[in-house]
């Protein structure tokens, strides 16, 4: 059994029900029948590849898109239920410099070297 919470209207107010819902694959095909599993399956992963594409096509941070050819060399190697591997510490540290103005670069900068001198 799960519990499954749905929005039932535009203020908000919620419903929470339970659900006989099987936790394999045979379950599931024995519940439903394999064709509406395909069926299930294959709408979630295309919303998926939806938002992959969506993300896959936002421009990077110098505002350069991907060509058709590269979003679709991505959408060749994805996979769903998988994500981007996430930014490392470092990578996100300079995305943000990055995003910073000359002023606030020079700030920072002269904040790192005092933190560097400090340990």
């Amino acid at each position: 059994m799960v519990e499954v919470t749905a929005k039932v209207n535009k203020d908000g107010d919620k419903t929470t029900v339970t659900y006989d819902l099987p936790d394999t694959l045979e379950d599931l095909v024995e519940r439903f029948g394999e064709q509406v599993i395909v069926n299930q399956a294959k709408a979630n992963i295309t919303i998926g590849l939806q938002n992959f594409i969506r993300s896959t096509s936002q421009p990077d941070k110098d505002g350069n898109v991907k060509t058709e050819e590269e979003v679709q060399a991505a959408v060749t190697a994805w996979m769903p239920g998988t994500r981007a591997p996430a930014k490392s510490k470092v990578e996100k540290a300079r995305a943000l410099f990055a995003a910073l103005t000359p002023e606030e670069r020079a700030e920072a900068m002269a904040d790192l070297v005092k933190a560097s001198e400090e340990d």
